[in-house]
């Protein structure tokens, strides 16, 4: 086991903590982003087949047949992939899952935009991994045919989170928060976490991060594709020391640390991306009235790291570099 975690985190430290969270047992399924990629051929023609579709073009056995010829041509594509095998060897698989419906952005007209999710599983639990996906499926296809989109783009949110193992209150006020954004452009989800460290005044303690800081603060923050209904919820902070707990006995605690640390900051400079828009207008909402006047008192320092991070932090490849730094660094 030690040697398989010594390999895949010196292959991947984010797909690492992703897939710790399969091996601590708090949940059966993760969703780690950039780290399986589609060629944009196949991309292409699954924007185009849906296109045709919703245009009466070709009908829906068509659609769904064509999405899972993708889906299979994607997972045999996978059989070769050295990061796939060596969660075989941790008894997981990877799952492409084609995804037609946008759920990030809170715009009240909903956004197609086909895609592919690869979801890492524990490989007992295939059936009902694959059950509730084609759930998700039909609530994507309902949307398509336009039947009561917001309602049915909240139950795929919701049972995304449940089949991530996500906590129920978390699931729940991100739900709420999601709604009224949607209907009334109130704070989001994603600024809520950016207010919440803004308040614990974490851009102080940035530069002496280590020094003492509880990770306390941070253990809500255990997957960039989670955010809790608040950062000290004693669910999600369980499953991140339930984790760390686990990855202990391995010597990764520290690293651990420096995954949540990346995630913490990660929200920072999303946070300073919003300040850098918002400087110059008119702060009417309670969100960039927060960010305005937190980060136009930075340090030098602390502004310039914010700075150069700000055009790489959604790279993956960037928090894999971040991370390994951070662990040589605080050994």
């Amino acid at each position: 086991m030690m040697v398989l975690l010594n390999e895949l985190f010196s292959l991947n430290p984010t797909l690492f903590f992703e897939v710790a969270r399969i091996e601590a047992r708090v949940t059966n399924c993760v969703l780690p982003q950039q780290v399986f990629l589609v060629d944009v051929d196949k991309l292409n023609n699954l924007a185009n087949l849906v296109s045709s579709y919703m245009n009466g073009l070709v009908d829906v056995e068509k659609l769904i047949h064509k999405i899972n010829e993708i889906e299979f041509n994607v997972g045999e594509e996978l059989k070769t992939n050295n990061l796939r095998k060596k969660l075989n060897e941790l008894d997981m698989e990877v799952l492409p899952f084609c995804t037609l419906i946008d759920r990030i952005l809170s715009s009240k007209e909903i956004l197609v935009f086909p895609t592919v999710q690869y979801y890492v599983y524990d490989s007992s639990k295939e059936r009902q991994i694959r059950k509730k996906l084609r759930r998700i499926r039909k609530l994507e296809m309902m949307i398509l045919e336009k039947q009561d989109k917001l309602k049915n783009r909240m139950k795929i949110i919701k049972r995304e989170g449940e089949l991530l193992g996500y906590p129920k209150c978390c699931i729940n006020e991100f739900l709420k928060l999601k709604r009224k954004a949607v209907l009334f452009g109130s704070i989001t989800p994603e600024k809520k976490v950016v207010m919440e460290l803004l308040d614990l005044e974490i851009l102080k303690t940035l530069p002496e991060i280590f020094n003492g800081l509880s990770f306390d603060l941070f253990y809500s923050l255990f997957s960039l594709n989670f955010y809790p209904c608040t950062i000290k919820c004693k669910r999600a902070v369980k499953i991140g020391k339930t984790c760390v707990d686990y990855l202990d006995q391995f010597g990764y605690r520290k690293a651990y640390e420096c995954c949540l640390l990346f995630n913490a900051f990660y929200h920072l400079v999303t946070g300073y991306k919003s300040y850098l828009l918002l400087k110059d207008g008119k702060c009417k909402s309670k969100y960039s009235k927060k960010v305005v006047t937190h980060f136009s008192k930075l340090r030098p320092d602390i502004e310039e790291v914010l700075s150069a991070a700000k055009n790489v932090i959604t790279d993956v490849k960037f928090g894999n570099e971040f991370i390994k730094n951070c662990v040589k660094v605080n050994l």
